[in-house]
């Protein structure tokens, strides 16, 4: 299950995201910024399991990569 829980913000552009995901299988389920305004995404945007364990990054080229 992915669940947004930050959308824009302060500092951030409009389609800067944060997510809780449920599992790591959830990662590509993950929006990226597809010219769609409902699925966009920018780079930097973030991705973490519950308990912190994974963390993942939307990098220059939409692709979600871990970092934790």
């Amino acid at each position: 299950m992915i669940r947004q829980v930050v959308c824009g913000g302060p500092g951030h552009t409009n389609f800067y995201r944060e997510f809780i995901i449920s599992s790591t299988s959830d990662v590509s389920d993950l929006p990226v910024n597809t010219g769609d305004t409902i699925d966009e995404c920018d780079p930097g945007s973030i991705a973490y399991t519950q308990d912190l364990s994974h963390m993942y990054v939307l990098g220059n080229d939409y692709t979600w990569r871990e970092v934790v």
